[in-house]
């Protein structure tokens, strides 16, 4: 299983090391994104290790329609939806190996990626309907192992119906916390229970390393 580490006090991080390694949930009608607005983010410490990773994936194959995936291929911090179209951007090499704030967000028509509160791509969202339910973190769902995330998570939360970010804003520096429409949020404090789901939801997760 992914391992707790104590990082920067309050917040711990989940420890992604292994090529095995995710979190994944059963599916439920309550993750399907649609046409809403939404936030997918994530504070995290990037290794340099791969050039393929993945933050967050709302299941299937995203290679499909109605797809949704935050990821990194081939040092191309993207977003994929609806199977063929992405927005990239070139990771950057002060973006690894340190921990930084990662937001993916569609609002206003857009799909928008930050990094650190600073708006690095966008793209049209051509009101694609993203109808995944089972969603992963840590794994490109169909590819597992080859875009596995190394590094550490320390918080990740989604959010559905709201679009948080539309331009630059002041990234945050304590840990995420519930705001309306949170869908899932992972804070990584709790060294006996370190994927619990701190969102109204609750979501018990499957957490895999073979």
């Amino acid at each position: 299983d992914s391992d707790l580490t104590q990082s920067n006090s309050p917040s711990g991080s989940l420890l992604f090391d292994d090529t095995a390694e995710e979190i994944s949930y059963e599916p439920n009608n309550a993750f399907i994104l649609g046409r809403d607005d939404f936030t997918v983010e994530v504070i995290a410490n990037v290794s340099n290790s791969r050039s393929n990773q993945t933050f967050f994936d709302a299941g299937g194959d995203v290679n499909d329609g109605e797809s949704f995936a935050f990821w990194i291929e081939g040092n191309q911090l993207k977003i994929r939806r609806d199977g063929i179209n992405d927005i990239s951007t070139s990771m950057q090499s002060e973006w690894l190996n340190s921990f930084h704030h990662y937001a993916a967000v569609r609002g206003i028509g857009m799909f928008r990626i930050f990094v650190d509160g600073n708006l690095v791509v966008e793209g049209s969202d051509h009101n694609f309907s993203i109808n995944r339910d089972a969603p992963v973190v840590g794994q490109l769902n169909n590819f597992r192992d080859s875009y596995a995330f190394s590094g550490s998570i320390r918080n990740i939360r989604v959010v559905k119906g709201t679009a948080l970010y539309s331009s630059n804003f002041t990234a945050p520096v304590s840990p995420l916390s519930k705001v309306s429409g949170t869908l899932l949020l992972l804070l990584a404090q709790n060294p006996a229970n370190p994927t619990y789901d701190s969102s109204d939801n609750h979501w018990v997760p499957k957490v895999s390393s073979t």
